[in-house]
């Protein structure tokens, strides 16, 4: 009797931050943030984690993300109630989209675990709500990627989505699975509807799965380039240098290897509920509709409007108030608000991004709360001269030893008990305590304790950039 072969499920957790602005930033994009009907307010990331729990028991799981959001991916795995076995993180220096992610990911299973390792490729900001019939589909995937198949998940295409790749389904394979006939990549409208009318027809769900072996030989084949890079930075463990990422181009996997190779193969995944929440007009058509068509989440108050979408910030704290509204779209991110037509809303979305980091604005690149290996710090107020933050550090957890050069720290304990360093001294800062850390002295915050540890810091200077700071010792590797 044969035992199974080993089974990799890798999630590719990348993006930009874009297309759901402002909630989604580049230092949280789309995987890591809690969207609006989301199960509990856990993230898409976590969601995915979780999933895993319905397939076949795996060998490791493997994470392809951003260097600098690691922290981030490893926090939710422990939160998400994941399989019990290795997580394995794999750090991009630099975005190159999933061929790179897949290939490298498919050379470090290859190498650890044999040429007949069967791998599933994820995309972490995804929304499946049918588990069970997810478990199916990819049961039948990975039978057809033991015949050697490049094998896709397609979601039946229901109606003429133009925003979404198309497959064609050729001969029967047997087991839910089709040959490829051809892949159309987000046609108009008007052929859409032509296209399902003939029958036949998948949506991309962006979702693969074949063996480490006929990966490599098929990526040899049609991508020289991409599998030489990958065979390199594979036997780099954990974060990938610069130099070993540089070779890669940036392309996708359905671009590089899917659309070139014949032996793809489409396995349809029935009733998983699926979407790829690329825009808010996708996270809309999760909310429930009121008589005039408005979908709200959060606390607003609309008068004569229809067809809306109205989002609150994620803290709840204020109100949205909308009159004499139509297809239109508000978003409250925080810090920042999104006001679109709903027509328009996903190009202009990525539009008004794009123009943000050209002005250099910090709302494209950072969030009120922002997340660090140390725990997570929110800027309550801010001002010409000053910045007031909450910092809530982890059990354990300790910033880095650093200094500032142009601003000044007031820190105030509210909960726990920290450990503070300020050049040559070492104490412990009580509730109701206070202490000044003067500009250019080397200091950190330490939380020794099994509880939170919560300050409010109140920033004062000339400029109070994030990277104002020189860095001395750090616990993280930054």
């Amino acid at each position: 009797m044969h035992s199974a072969p080993p089974f990799v499920p890798v999630i590719v957790c990348g993006g930009s931050g874009s297309r759901l602005w402002p909630l989604s930033r580049r230092s949280r994009p789309k995987p890591f943030v809690p969207l609006p009907g989301d199960e509990q307010g856990r993230s898409p990331l976590a969601l995915t984690y979780s999933r895993l729990r319905s397939l076949p028991a795996s060998a490791a799981v493997v994470t392809v993300c951003a260097a600098a959001h690691a922290f981030l991916c490893e926090r939710e795995f422990r939160s998400a109630g994941a399989p019990d076995v290795p997580h394995q993180i794999i750090g991009e220096p630099s975005p190159r989209n999933t061929a790179a992610a897949a290939a490298v990911a498919a050379a470090r299973a290859r190498k650890q675990f044999g040429g007949e390792a069967l791998l599933l490729v994820l995309p972490a900001d995804h929304r499946i709500t049918n588990a069970d019939a997810f478990a199916r589909a990819a049961q039948n995937a990975l039978a057809a990627a033991q015949k050697e198949r490049m094998v896709l998940l397609g979601v039946p295409a229901l109606r003429p989505a133009s925003g979404y790749g198309y497959i064609e389904a050729g001969e029967t394979l047997g087991g839910g699975a089709f040959a490829v006939r051809r892949f159309v990549e987000k046609p108009p409208r008007e052929q859409a509807k032509e296209m399902i009318a003939k029958g036949g027809w998948f949506w991309n769900a962006g979702i693969f799965c074949f063996r480490a072996d006929s990966f490599a030989a098929e990526l040899q084949k049609h991508a020289p380039d991409i599998f030489a890079a990958a065979e390199t930075a594979a036997q780099s463990p954990g974060k990938i240098g610069a130099e070993l990422y540089e070779p890669f181009p940036n392309i996708s996997l359905d671009y590089a290897l899917m659309e070139k190779t014949e032996n793809a193969a489409v396995v349809a995944a029935e009733d998983i509920g699926w979407s790829d929440i690329g825009a808010w007009n996708a996270i809309g058509e999760t909310l429930p509709a009121d008589a005039d068509g408005n979908r709200v989440f959060g606390d607003a108050i609309l008068r004569d409007c229809k067809n809306c979408l109205i989002v609150g910030s994620a803290e709840g704290n204020r109100l949205i108030a909308a009159a004499g509204l139509e297809n239109t779209q508000i978003i409250d991110g925080g810090d920042a608000i999104l006001a679109a037509a709903t027509e328009e809303s996903e190009t202009q979305t990525r539009a008004l991004f794009e123009e943000l980091l050209a002005q250099n604005r910090p709302q494209a690149a950072t969030a009120q709360r922002e997340s660090r290996p140390w725990g997570s710090y929110t800027v309550l107020a801010e001002g010409a001269g000053y910045k007031v933050k909450r910092i809530d550090v982890l059990p354990g957890g300790r910033l880095s030893l650093q200094s500032h050069r142009r601003r000044s720290e007031h820190w105030t304990t509210v909960k726990g008990t920290p450990t503070v360093v300020c050049d040559d001294k070492e104490f412990a800062l009580p509730p109701n305590s206070s202490c000044h850390i003067p500009a250019k002295s080397k200091h950190r915050i330490c939380n020794p304790g099994e509880g939170a540890v919560v300050i409010i810091e109140v920033q004062l200077g000339d400029y109070l950039g994030e990277d104002d700071i020189t860095r001395y010792e750090d616990d993280y590797g930054r």
